[in-house]
């Protein structure tokens, strides 16, 4: 249940008290702008400086190249983007990019010297304006000379991609240098990096004081079944390699390249390109989407820009802006409008919520003076925050999104309606990668399933399915989240519903405590016992060499009252142990005695109410007393023309 003012829980209970509300949209999306364009192509690089300066650096190509760099010290003027750059290096590798680093007083940037595949370094002491002469930071390993991603955390470690061979198929070697007092130490292998993922295209870190590394990848033909995909290390060193962006299957001409990432003090941000050759295709094209994660394990999508940066782009965020830029393009991010209140236009509201699906929600608006005629407030996907209450009480109840808006003429009469889902519309985007995860807990394909589909979780229950180890489970392409979600609930019957702009995963349990009491001052009661309900359940596993995983749960009360047995019979191979199996059905028959007995309740409007709330029911009419139900969907209804607000609940037992 909300939690609500003391006052709000009283004015709940009264006949005298007036409905009140407040219905609000904002375009929150994050959306970009150019801001500039300029002629400086080539792979990018850049840092802000300890005095709050932008250095960014272009190394040009297509084979050996000079690095440019430019210095910005106030991102919003196009002008000094567009400003002549100094060379700060030449003879640099242009495949293996560069890389800038920043600390107190120093910039120093990092690249491959093309001849001898060294990694040098150039510093500056004046936030790019000026550059010293070329130092070598080590020579290339003995035998691999090869280097396409070079990346440094700080201007005193620095990690280089090498590999013997220069094709798709070469295995590369991570190798980590230090420097202290400006001697670098002796430069380690840090890997290596799994060959199944294929060549590395590009490297970058953070210079953030827990700093991670990003490393694209090239997928190779010869190498099936393994989820590869852009991959990170924490704290600048080897360790677990977490997934960003899944890769597509082998051998089609696509790979992830030149990533760039960066830190904003809240969030890790990631600029990830994936790159088609068009080599099967027929078309060479690419597209550039930003992610974000709070612990570098765990990355959604916030935005996607298109195919503006062939040879990748760096994020920074600058004061708050968001920036995504290469040596040609630079786009910033929108500033959010302000919101724009509905409520005085408000003609009718309806909200219909269920679990494990979406919620959704219908405005109808005046437009009497065709305010809302073309109206940019009112666009797809901007966030529409419904407020409701008694006298001066409010609180937020729903956070939805715009679906589609349509307008309506009828004689005089002018409306606009607003279809709206909750966040959870989002799950049912598709997926377009085959993702095959194995020996995951079903808490972290939950996870997984959210991150891609860019969903926030507010929490998931502790509850022992949650915990249970799932020995493999595929996303197809084409497949939406919701239907993977779903599959996951059906193994161990958990719930999703939406808890603000976030979704809440949680099991039914028979101790949920009652959040609110009615008795005959209900609107309308209807009760009813179904006899179909099951009362032995037998759950079939994976089978084990010559035996099967299974177990039953039996409904005892249920055999005696009837006499006659009621037989579900549930296979599902995800389940490879018997305690696996006695888990579920438990869980399944506890689902069939919840809605063997059902009703409805039509209530006056209570803003506190939620799915999967359980109420007590005292009604003399329908012979209930301290009866507890759980709201298993809960419709809202509003008029302002006539004054009806009320809620009707569709209930099952707990």
């Amino acid at each position: 249940m909300r939690s609500m003012p003391a006052s709000l829980i009283t004015a709940v209970s009264s006949s005298s008290q007036q409905m009140a509300l407040a219905v609000t949209v904002q375009d929150l999306t994050t959306s970009f702008t150019t801001l500039v364009t300029s002629s400086l192509p080539g792979h990018v690089s850049a840092v802000i400086s300890s005095d709050g300066a932008i250095v960014r650096a272009v190394i040009a190509g297509p084979a050996v190249g000079v690095i440019q760099v430019n210095t910005i010290t106030s991102a919003a003027t196009p002008a000094q983007w567009q400003a002549s750059p100094v060379t700060a290096a030449s003879g640099a590798r242009f495949v293996a990019g560069c890389a800038l680093a920043a600390a107190a007083g120093l910039v120093r940037l990092f690249y491959i010297r093309d001849s001898d595949s060294a990694i040098c370094y150039v510093d500056s002491t004046n936030d790019g304006v000026s550059w010293s002469g070329e130092q070598v930071a080590a020579a290339a390993p003995a035998g691999i000379p090869y280097c396409r991603g070079i990346c440094a955390p700080s201007p005193y470690q620095v990690l280089g991609s090498f590999a013997t061979y220069d094709t798709a198929l070469a295995a590369a070697a991570i190798i980590y240098g230090t420097s202290q007092s400006g001697t670098w130490s002796p430069f380690a292998n840090s890997g290596p990096i799994d060959t199944a993922w294929g060549q590395i295209r590009g490297m970058a870190a953070t210079t953030a004081s827990n700093p991670i590394v990003v490393a694209g990848f090239m997928r190779v033909t010869l190498v099936t079944g393994f989820a590869a995909g852009s991959y990170l290390i924490t704290a600048g060193k080897a360790g677990s390699w977490n997934t960003i962006q899944p890769m597509d299957p082998p051998g089609t001409g696509l790979s992830l390249e030149y990533p760039s990432v960066c830190w904003s003090g809240t969030y890790f941000y990631a600029a990830i390109t994936l790159t088609d050759d068009g080599s099967i295709s027929g078309a060479a094209q690419s597209r550039t989407a930003i992610w974000r994660s709070t612990d570098g394990a765990n990355w959604s999508v916030v935005a996607n820009l298109g195919n503006l940066f062939p040879n990748g782009a760096s994020v920074l965020v600058v004061n708050g802006v968001f920036y995504v830029f290469d040596g040609q393009t630079v786009m910033q991010a929108n500033t959010p409008p302000g919101a724009l209140d509905l409520t005085l236009d408000l003609v009718t509201l309806e909200i219909v919520e269920k679990p494990n699906a979406e919620s959704a929600a219908t405005l109808t608006l005046s437009n009497y003076a065709g305010q809302y005629t073309g109206a940019l407030a009112l666009k797809s996907n901007a966030t529409v925050t419904i407020q409701l209450g008694y006298g001066p009480d409010l609180i937020t109840t729903h956070v939805m999104y715009i679906d589609q808006v349509r307008y309506e003429a009828v004689a005089d009469r002018l409306d606009v309606i607003v279809d709206l889902r909750d966040c959870a519309k989002f799950l049912t985007q598709v997926s377009n990668r085959f993702v095959a995860l194995s020996g995951k807990t079903i808490a972290q394909l939950i996870q997984y399933v959210c991150d891609q589909a860019g969903v926030t979780m507010a929490g998931i229950g502790s509850t022992p399915q949650f915990s249970q180890l799932i020995p493999c489970f595929v996303i197809t392409p084409g497949e939406t989240w919701d239907t993977a979600l779903n599959r996951l609930a059906n193994v161990y019957s958990f719930s999703y519903r939406r808890q603000g702009s976030s979704v809440i995963f949680s099991e039914r349990l028979t101790t949920d405590a009652s959040v609110w009491t009615y008795a005959s001052e209900t609107l309308g009661i209807n009760w009813s016992r179904s006899a179909d309900q099951s009362s032995v359940i037998r759950v079939i596993g994976a089978p084990t060499g010559n035996t099967v995983a299974f177990a039953e749960a039996i409904d005892t009360a249920q055999l005696s009252a009837t006499g006659r047995e009621r037989y579900r019979h549930i296979v599902e191979r995800l389940l490879t142990t018997g305690a696996q199996c006695q888990i579920k059905a438990g869980l399944a028959l506890r689902e069939e005695q919840s809605r063997a007995t059902s009703g409805s309740l039509t209530v006056a409007l209570n803003p506190g109410l939620e799915l999967l709330d359980i109420v007590t029911i005292t009604d003399p009419r329908v012979g209930l007393t301290n009866q507890q139900a759980r709201i298993e969907e809960l419709h809202w209804h509003i008029d302002m023309n006539t004054g009806a607000y009320y809620q009707q609940l569709a209930l099952t037992l707990p």
